[in-house]
């Protein structure tokens, strides 16, 4: 068998590319991780699954350090942390209300476990997802009175929620408060930050290790971080969506990252936060370039600034991202159209924040034709439900061309990755052609 996948990724490694996108390590500091750690549960390994000696001493030092009530480590993602802690908290028919910018897992989870779902808005203006409203939150919490609440905090572009509030709030109606924090696992190492779900004490908080510290792709962390939550039941849900075999050197990068930023995180994480806002008003300086910026408020960044937003007038996002890459060997972590997200953390450094100015510099004062702006990967607004999403799920489904199915009931996720957010969910009534690909599975009329 032609072994094309291996031979890609060792050529795409020799291109030494510099990286601003996952995973959080940027091919730094991974040496100790040798392959030949790959094992199984045997003598002195201890099981993920079932921790009593040295995972489960390596997990209790990392609730220390997060400051939780117990933290689990997870080889699934964020994804599969969302999907147990979703099972945990709810049973079928129950409503679950979701920050609309949520990721695709949560809806998977929705449909696993036949819920409810309804949304609370985003803020989305012009391109840009600056998270939900408080007095929105509050307002939909209150008129829906949901088993559960599911928000992202942080979003993809970096923009926090009001946290303290959403959880003083979901505390005085006793509605469990469930948190996204994929993007947010250095929060707990810089008080220059926006503060963690963690740290604000909301009920369940998933993490993920490979996003924004050094962790390998797949590591995360589930914490416990008030008294509701049943913390054995919480765990059996975890253990039902983990593979029985578990990777330990994912574990081991779980371990790792932890004690990584527990040890320099806090250093590192002050030098890249100060290279990347010298960045950001660097570009800033530079004409047709437009940028994202880093506000201060109470002695903390309102937005994390280690999430560089930037765009070249006259250049789409999807075209600047190619040219970064294709031209000057950068790598970005995504676009919404018109912008470039560039993704930082702790492990980056000083040549590599360089080398961006010098290619926008460069790129900017090109021949740049000029194009028409549209912001294809987020939906502003909340299609109108049909049915619930598990119940399109489980409902026949026909392949139509984009033409066709205009004002049909979505049977499939149509959520543009990254970030995964969906634009239709399945059940959703697709009333606009232009967020399509050229095939979509609808539901079949009867």
């Amino acid at each position: 068998m032609k072994l094309e996948l291996l031979k890609t990724l060792k050529e795409k490694l020799k291109k030494n590319s510099t990286l601003f996108l996952m995973p959080g390590h940027k091919r730094r500091g991974l040496d100790e991780l040798n392959l030949l750690l790959d094992t199984t549960e045997s003598y002195e390994n201890d099981n993920l699954n079932d921790p009593k000696g040295v995972i489960k001493r390596s997990e209790t030092r990392a609730s220390n350090i997060f400051k939780s009530k117990r933290t689990f480590y997870t080889v699934n993602g964020s994804t599969g942390g969302i999907i147990s802690s979703i099972f945990y908290a709810t049973k079928p028919n129950d409503t679950i209300l979701i920050a609309r910018n949520c990721h695709i897992s949560v809806l998977r989870a929705a449909i696993i476990n036949r819920l409810k779902v309804e949304y609370i808005k985003t803020n989305y203006i012009a391109g840009i997802d600056y998270n939900i409203d408080f007095e929105e939150f509050k307002k939909e919490l209150i008129r829906f009175k949901p088993k559960a609440v599911v928000i992202t905090h942080p979003n993809y572009f970096g923009y926090p929620t009001d946290i303290l509030k959403i959880v003083a709030l979901c505390n005085s109606l006793n509605i469990l408060l469930i948190v996204d924090e994929a993007h947010g696992g250095h929060f707990n190492f810089s008080k220059k930050l926006p503060i963690s779900a963690v740290e604000a004490g909301a009920d369940i908080v998933i993490e993920s290790t490979h996003k924004m510290l050094t962790g390998l792709t797949q590591t995360a962390l589930v914490h416990v971080a008030s008294d509701i939550v049943d913390i054995d039941n919480l765990f059996d849900a975890i253990k039902l969506f983990q593979t029985t075999s578990p990777s330990y050197i994912l574990t081991a990068s779980n371990e790792m990252a932890v004690s990584f930023a527990a040890s320099v995180g806090r250093e590192k994480l002050d030098e890249n936060i100060a290279y990347a806002c010298e960045l950001n008003e660097s570009l800033k300086s530079i004409d047709k370039v437009h940028v994202l910026d880093n506000n201060f408020k109470n002695n903390r960044f309102t937005r994390d600034p280690l999430k560089i937003v930037v765009g070249v007038d006259g250049l789409s996002g999807d075209a600047l991202m190619d040219r970064l890459y294709y031209d000057y060997n950068i790598e970005c972590e995504m676009n919404d159209g018109k912008n470039i997200l560039l993704l930082a953390t702790l492990n980056n450094k000083k040549e590599d924040y360089d080398r961006v100015l010098d290619a926008i510099k460069e790129i900017s004062n090109s021949n740049i034709n000029n194009y028409e702006e549209n912001y294809i990967k987020y939906n502003p607004y909340i299609p109108k439900k049909a049915m619930e999403p598990y119940e399109a799920y489980e409902k026949e489904g026909i392949i139509l061309d984009k033409k066709d199915a205009l004002n049909q009931i979505s049977k499939e996720f149509i959520a543009p990755y990254p970030p995964g957010i969906p634009i239709y969910a399945p059940g959703e009534i697709i009333d606009d052609d232009k967020f399509l690909p050229e095939k979509t599975i609808c539901v079949k009329s009867l």
